[in-house]
């Protein structure tokens, strides 16, 4: 069958069952969307590879105003976006859509193995904007685990980085930057972006 005529007849096929249901066109777009939306949530729990349109135009403080966070840890609201506009200057990330997966290990592990791990299976560790853009349009995932992004780091302390994070503590979304000194603990979980 050609793709054109088969397109053609699921949208007549999608139209009957509007009508059929009395449902608004929009709101059958709507649940659609949101069956898309839950399936991609499932995907990411269950360490899958899933895609993510990014936009690294948009800035660190306009995502986390995007994200609806509950709570804000303000080192995190001083983030510049020197390394990640560098990056897109360099052609290191480019805008789209990113295939990206979720790792979880079995114990703790410095950030230098869990990168090393990422890059056998051909993944290199998310960015603060990769983390906060997964942040605001999928906003249950941290509620399943803590989720942190080892990329491009958010500030340096001393010889140290510490990494944002997204978890859920006492029912409150949080966003925030952590030092992970002696590796870190195996129910985190971290954000990767196929190379």
């Amino acid at each position: 069958m050609d793709i054109a005529v088969n397109q053609k007849l699921q949208e007549e096929l999608f139209l009957e069952v509007v009508r059929s249901k009395g449902v608004s066109i929009d709101d059958a777009i709507n649940i659609i969307n949101s069956y898309n939306s839950k399936r991609i949530e499932e995907l990411i729990i269950n360490n899958e590879e899933f895609f993510l349109e990014i936009d690294y135009s948009v800035s660190v403080r306009d995502l986390l105003k995007l994200g609806k966070y509950d709570y804000i840890d303000s080192s995190i609201k001083r983030i510049k976006q020197l390394d990640i506009s560098e990056g897109v200057k360099n052609g290191n990330f480019k805008s789209g859509a990113l295939k990206m997966k979720i790792f979880k290990f079995k114990s703790t592990m410095p950030s230098s193995k869990i990168i090393l791990e990422m890059k056998k299976q051909g993944y290199r560790p998310a960015n603060i904007v990769e983390l906060l853009t997964l942040g605001y349009k999928y906003q249950n995932i941290q509620r399943v685990f803590a989720l942190v992004a080892i990329g491009i780091n958010g500030k340096r302390f001393f010889t140290k980085y510490y990494s944002p994070y997204l978890m859920t503590q006492n029912y409150q979304r949080q966003v925030g930057l952590d030092l992970s000194i002696y590796g870190w603990d195996s129910y985190v979980r971290f954000l990767a972006v196929s190379e």
